[in-house]
């Protein structure tokens, strides 16, 4: 999506150009184990639309995605897709995790 705002922006400029922030959906989820520990976290398939999104002291740009995300030791990981042509990527990296997590419950 190309945009006229500016990548990144602080918090009170984002609110007087009126610009949207992003909004994050998580689509499914699954249980996953964390390595051979006994510990599991949920890992997310998640859809943003475009708009601003908090980056520390300031706002980012984001213009849409899918992604995969889990939280190992109170940090996000995961990759992000393309909003246009990455949900089947996206899917396919969410299964795979989500097969391992159902074969390491079952072990």
């Amino acid at each position: 999506m190309k945009t006229n705002f500016p990548r990144l922006a602080e918090y009170r400029e984002v609110k007087a150009m009126g610009a949207p922030w992003a909004s994050v959906e998580t689509i499914d989820s699954a249980q996953m184990r964390i390595g051979y520990s006994s510990l599991f976290t949920t890992v997310r398939l998640v859809r943003s639309t475009p708009g601003y999104e908090p980056a520390g002291s300031m706002a980012r740009w984001t213009d849409g995605y899918w992604g995969v995300r889990y939280e190992l030791d109170n940090a996000i990981h995961g990759h992000r897709f393309n909003l246009e042509s990455g949900h089947a990527d996206a899917l396919a990296r969410f299964n795979r995790l989500a097969a391992t997590a159902a074969e390491q419950t079952a072990a």
